[in-house]
């Protein structure tokens, strides 16, 4: 996985949860440090493809 798969798997992550309702065009390491905060996620963290994304209620599964 790709930084840029990463960044657009918080985006789809965010926006299923309700916290953003649409991404705006910012560069892509401010636009994921926004969306990990706004989901409280730690970076770098994050954005490393070979972890898992964790929040502080738990781990998050992604399903295509």
């Amino acid at each position: 996985m790709t930084f840029q798969e990463r960044l657009e798997e918080l985006e789809v992550l965010a926006i299923r949860v309700g916290v953003i309702h649409k991404v705006d065009n910012i560069d892509p390491y401010s636009r994921a440090s926004a969306l990990a905060d706004v989901l409280g996620l730690a970076l770098p963290d994050a954005l490393d493809p070979d972890l898992p994304l964790i929040t502080r209620r738990g781990r998050i599964e992604i399903n295509p």
